[in-house]
């Protein structure tokens, strides 16, 4: 199975980390495991190391915990090579840049927090849900 996250979610996730009933958290814990594979670009790489540095990020992480889950992250992920454009899809211009990713790497999955996003429901082949409901269906 391949998914996508988008940057809040792998944000999320490391802070849920260390939580028991955290679903960002459960999932980023799968995909360092290498239960899930998942495709990120380079735009997503770069907006969750900034999420990471933001100051409700920085207080409750060390700058060690942040840079050590943005390089294990790396390590894991395969490059989503923009194949795809995708434009005018989302409500905001920053988010064709998580669903061009997912179209252009034929993602199973793209899990997201975003409203906006998860309104799209399934789209271009792609499932679009958030954390805990991405969890609930690998349990079917």
């Amino acid at each position: 199975m391949l998914v996508v996250c988008d940057a809040n979610v792998l944000a999320s996730g490391t802070l849920g980390l260390r939580r028991t009933h955290s679903a960002p958290g459960a999932v980023l814990r799968q995909i360092l495991r290498g239960d899930v594979a998942v495709a990120l670009s380079e735009p997503i790489l770069r907006e969750f190391a900034r999420t990471l540095e933001k100051p409700y990020f920085a207080a409750r992480l060390t700058e060690e915990e942040r840079r050590a889950t943005v390089n294990s992250v790396w390590d894991v992920a395969l490059d989503a090579l923009l194949t795809r454009e995708v434009h005018g899809v989302a409500t905001h211009p920053e988010d064709d840049l998580v669903l061009a990713p997912a179209l252009s790497v034929t993602a199973e999955f793209l899990v997201t927090g975003d409203k906006a996003l998860l309104a799209l429901g399934p789209w271009e082949g792609v499932q679009i849900v958030a954390p805990a409901t991405f969890l609930a269906l690998q349990r079917m």
